[in-house]
């Protein structure tokens, strides 16, 4: 970190315009970046010795702890900035005085394959719930995710905050056509198995000693092109007791179930 001591220079207008811009998949693709809000998050990708590009706090957000957390970072440059400028770099209605970026980072299908468990999305639209479902499958030990066209982008700023961190523990590839990386994945000796309500749960899925758990959108489900590539169906059933309000889970508490229930 350049200099020992605090504060720091103020962040530039053209490099505050870019941060503050992030929440736009366009600027994050033109630029390669992606933003990190929070000190816990700050702190997530310290410990994983991510290569942070920019680090912007304001001044009476710092505390010796936080200082030392700031010198410890790998980053290129850390700035400070006023709070009503602060507010206007982040998406959270009440910030915790710093902002980050790092440079996005995907894995290829060839990447995945060299792990024994993926979880792919199939159209997962809502940041929360991607979000989510990449915490989850973090904690449980998921090599990948994978992501189809239609699934939120893993780095809209919604999505990163949802993963608390997660997002530096499992490995993220973008698929366009995830029916064919299904096929090449299968090709390799990976079993493919579906969530779906409307079909009995298979009862081999743990044996396979390689597999792919595939969540449908909430609203649509597992598209056409994904099914007949399956080896198997799940569901989460319901309680003993009959919820009468409650018409199901979301995609993000059914996959977390089933995350669980894989990595027994």
């Amino acid at each position: 970190m350049p200099g020992d001591s605090f504060p720091l220079e103020p962040v530039s207008k053209s490099r505050a315009k870019i941060i503050a811009d992030l929440d736009r998949g366009s600027t994050r693709s033109e630029h390669g970046l992606f933003r990190i809000e929070g000190w816990r998050a700050l702190a997530s990708a310290v410990a994983t010795h991510v290569r942070l590009e920019d680090v912007v706090v304001r001044p009476d957000a710092l505390t010796p702890v936080r200082i030392a957390l700031l010198r410890s970072a790998n980053v290129r440059a850390v700035s400070s900035i006023r709070s009503k400028g602060m507010a206007q770099l982040t998406s959270v209605v009440q910030d915790q005085g710093v902002v980050a970026t790092a440079r996005t980072r995907l894995a290829s299908v060839a990447d995945a394959a060299r792990g024994s468990r993926i979880l792919a999305l199939d159209g997962v639209q809502d940041p929360g719930n991607v979000g989510t479902l990449i915490r989850t499958a973090a904690w449980f030990g998921i090599d990948a995710v994978i992501g189809d066209g239609a699934t939120a982008d893993f780095f809209n700023p919604k999505v990163v905050r949802a993963t608390a961190g997660g997002i530096w523990d499992v490995g993220l590839v973008r698929s366009d056509d995830l029916s064919s990386a299904l096929s090449a994945l299968k090709s390799q000796g990976f079993a493919c198995f579906g969530a779906d309500p409307g079909h009995a749960e298979s009862l081999n899925w743990h044996e396979a000693a390689k597999s792919i758990l595939v969540l449908g959108s909430e609203g649509h489900g597992l598209s056409d092109g994904i099914r007949p590539l399956l080896d198997g169906f799940l569901h989460v059933q319901g309680g003993r007791r009959e919820a009468r309000g409650v018409e199901s889970l979301n995609v993000a508490a059914a996959g977390s179930i089933l995350l669980a229930r894989w990595a027994e």
